[in-house]
Formats: C-alpha cells, sequence, structure tokens
C-alpha cells in the first residue's frame, strides 16, 4: 500500500510531520480526518508516495540505477547526493509495475539468498546491498533499498516489509518481519525460501493436472456442439432426400441438437447462473469455509491438497514455534498460513478454544478440530511427550512434502489416461454417428 506524508499544526502554532499507510487518497484522508480530531491538530497537506527511476554514479565512479519511492523530486535527489551519488538523473516512473514486475522465483531467490548469506555471518544490511546491487529489476532493486532506508530509521520490522506486501505477498512479509525483530533469522528466511518453493511447485503440478485436460475437454466439447449441430444436420438429410428411415442414434443426435437451438439461452443461464452464485459466495466468509470443506472431500485431489495444507502448516509452526516462542500465536499464524479457511477455521474457532478456556494439550486440541491426519496428530503427539514438538513438526512436513510430490506425479498421470480416454470416447462416438449416413443403400 503506498505511504502518505501530512503537514499541520498544533493548537500550540507547532508545525508537526506524520505518517498513513493507506489504499488510496480517499482512504487516508479519512484515516488523517480521525487523526485530526483525535490529536487537536489542523491539516495543511497531504503527499502520495511517488514512484521514481534514477541513474547516477557512485562514489567509486561505477553507475548504478535503481527505483526509489519519495515525495519529491528534490528529496530524492537530496537523498542520493547524501549518499555520494553524482551526475544524478531522476524521472518519475509513469507506469507503474507493468512491465517491471517481480515474479515469484525472484522473490524465492531473494529470501534463499539471504538465507544463505546469514549462515556465513554476514550483516543484514550488507547482505540487503549486495542483493541490491545484483539485481536487474529496478522495482526490486528499489523495494530493497528502501528496506535498508527505514530499518537504519528504527522501523519495526513488521512495518517494514508489510508496506510491501503487495509485492511479496502477506504471509511472506510477515514471516520476514518476525525474521528481523526475532533472533532466528537464519531459519525463518530458510523456511519462508523453502514454504514459497513448495507453493509454486504445488501450483504447478495443479495447473499441469488439470488446466491442460480442462481445456483439452472445452475443445472437444465446442468440436462436438458445432458438428452437431452445423456439421451432422446437413449430412442426415442425407437419409430425407433418400426417404429412408433415420437410424435411433441419428435421430437421437438430431433430437439432441434441437433441444440445443431451442433452449441455449435457458442452458446458458443455467449453467453461468450457478457458477456466478457459487463465485459470489465464495467471497463471503461461510461459502469460503464450506467450499474449502468440499474441495477436502474431492476424490484424489482433495487428500493432496489436505496432506499440503498440513505440511505449510508444520513447516511455519516449525518456524514460528521456534522464532517466536508464543505457541498460541505460533498455531494461529500457522493456520492462517495453510490456504484452507476451513482448516483455519476449525483450529482458531475450536483447537485454540479448547487450549485456551479449557487447558487441554494441544494433540487432543487438533484431534478435536477434526482437520488433522492420524499421521499429524501421531508425530505432534510424539513431540509433546518427548519435549521436541518443533523438531517433530519439521518432520511432518517433509514427511508430507515427499508424499505431496509422489501423489501429485500420481495424480497428473492418472489426468493423462483419462484425457485420453475421452477424447477416444469422443472420437468413437463422432464415427458412428457418421458412419450411419455410409451405410445408407
Amino acid at each position: 500500500m503506498p505511504d502518505f506524508r501530512y503537514t499541520a499544526i498544533t493548537s500550540e502554532g507547532r508545525k508537526v510531520q506524520g505518517f498513513i499507510n493507506a489504499k488510496s487518497k480517499q482512504q487516508a484522508n479519512k484515516a488523517l480526518n480521525v487523526i485530526s480530531s483525535r490529536k487537536n491538530i489542523s491539516v495543511r497537506n497531504l503527499e502520495k508516495q511517488k514512484k521514481y527511476i534514477y541513474k547516477a554514479k557512485n562514489k567509486y565512479g561505477e553507475s548504478v540505477k535503481g527505483e526509489l519511492k519519495a515525495y519529491s523530486k528534490d528529496e530524492l535527489q537530496e537523498a542520493l547526493e547524501n549518499l555520494d551519488y553524482t551526475d544524478i538523473k531522476i524521472e518519475k516512473k509513469i507506469l507503474g509495475s507493468l512491465f517491471n514486475k517481480i515474479s515469484n522465483s525472484e522473490i524465492t531467490r531473494f529470501l534463499g539468498m539471504c538465507s544463505d548469506l546469514l549462515k556465513e555471518n554476514l550483516a543484514f544490511e550488507e547482505i540487503l546491498n549486495l542483493i541490491a546491487s545484483d539485481t536487474d529489476n529496478l522495482r526490486m532493486k528499489g523495494i530493497i533499498r528502501e528496506i535498508i532506508r527505514d530499518l537504519k530509521e528504527g522501523k519495526e520490522g513488521k512495518e517494514v516489509f508489510g508496506k510491501h506486501k503487495d509485492v511479496f505477498g502477506d504471509f511472506p512479509a510477515y514471516m520476514m518481519g518476525i525474521a528481523v525483530e526475532s533472533g532466528n533469522m537464519k531459519e525463518i528466511f530458510k523456511n519462508t525460501a523453502t514454504f514459497l518453493e513448495r507453493d509454486q511447485e504445488f501450483k504447478k503440478k495443479i495447473r499441469q493436472a488439470l488446466i491442460m485436460p480442462i481445456f483439452t475437454i472445452l475443445i472437444i466439447n465446442v468440436a462436438i456442439i458445432y458438428y452437431v449441430l452445423k456439421i451432422f444436420p446437413a449430412t442426415a438429410q442425407l437419409f430425407i432426400k433418400m426417404n429412408k428411415e433415420v437410424p435411433e442414434m441419428t435421430a437421437a443426435t438430431l433430437s439432441v441438437r434441437d433441444f440445443l437451438v431451442n433452449n441455449w439461452i435457458l442452458l446458458l443461464i443455467a449453467i453461468l447462473v450457478p457458477i456466478f452464485g457459487i463465485l459470489l459466495w465464495g467471497r463471503t466468509e461461510k461459502g469460503k469455509y464450506y467450499i474449502d470443506k468440499f474441495k477436502l472431500k474431492i476424490p484424489v485431489i482433495g487428500k493432496i491438497m489436505h496432506k499440503n495444507s498440513i505440511e505449510v502448516f508444520a513447516r511455519v509452526f516449525h518456524s514460528l514455534y521456534s522464532g517466536s516462542g508464543a505457541n498460541i500465536e505460533a498455531i494461529k499464524i500457522a493456520s492462517e498460513a495453510c490456504r484452507n479457511y476451513y482448516i483455519e477455521r476449525q483450529i482458531k474457532d475450536v483447537a485454540i478454544p479448547l487450549m485456551l478456556k479449557e487447558g487441554k494439550g494441544l494433540v487432543e486440541s487438533f484431534g478435536s478440530s477434526g482437520v488433522f491426519t492420524r499421521a499429524a496428530l501421531s508425530r505432534f503427539r510424539a513431540g509433546e511427550q518427548s519435549g521436541s514438538l518443533r523438531m517433530n513438526a519439521k518432520q511432518l512436513a517433509n514427511f508430507y512434502a515427499t508424499e505431496v510430490t509422489y501423489s501429485m506425479d500420481r495424480f497428473v498421470n492418472v489426468i493423462q489416461i483419462s484425457v485420453s480416454l475421452v477424447i477416444t470416447v469422443a472420437m468413437l462416438f463422432l464415427t458412428l454417428v457418421s458412419s450411419e449416413t455410409v451405410m445408407i443403400q
């Protein structure tokens, strides 16, 4: 979200400045009205932070370029001069991030490099400077420079990275903020990078398993409908011209064709209305809850998604349990990261209250939520009893990571075979219907 800076005058006549993080200027003005009435100040100006692209030479004479946010061109010029930059050229960025988008792989690379360099005991600021100088993406370079500047100003990690959650994503930005504030930066950065890698791999497998088969079946259906509506009726007229009895399959196909032609509007409404209704309902909390619950019951793929969610939960829980030390907070954040609203609500509304209000143990509470598998409960129970809950959570995550990978590969193979069978059946249908015209004597 963009930052806004306001200038105001207090009741004593003193000039003050403040900052607001908001989605739009309208939202910033609403927040500013609350601040002005609460603090009894008179607002004089509200400025939105803008993006600029700069080119310059550093103190070593090397050419540098990047992207930074500032409230004015003059302020950015002054900031670059303070860094001993010369031959500075600054232009306002007009097209936003349209041609400079930061990919998920680049974000994963950023997290992985941070983790690897932290193992070498380099200072975090030095790591950020190295990554910024190495990347060719001006937007990424600008974001890293802004992170460096905000951390130097003493801002909290959650605030620093939270400003860029539209780029990093809500959960990775939150995790990076925690990492900076905790003493466990190496492991949290590493686990967050692993989380993103697994997330990208899972989405890739889902696309591979579903998108192409759906596209293929859609094309087959279009071809069949076109044949039935356009080509087949003309061929079927041969029976009528030759005073032949129309065969049963041909007659049935013609009946389907007539039904489609006469009722296509009603059929289109019957298909689109439920789809749009489900999409709108899915935006509500109740809709998301029941849709995500239904996803887990889909044959084959439902179990894979369920295990993947538990893997993510266990991986995040492992990171936060060692990093923050707050057991309930770790469970809460891990549930939000698992990408299934049904699982998240069951953990928050059932498991956590049982631990807080009734004093029940972690495994008993997890079991009551009804969203953890027997294998997951077994690993958590072993960890709770042995005092190695953190390590057992990591083992569970790694176990399900391997199982999900193999299961997705098998699922992709099954889908490909199924699509081949559908194509074969469709071709057989067209062949049988068409062959009836050949039998005219």
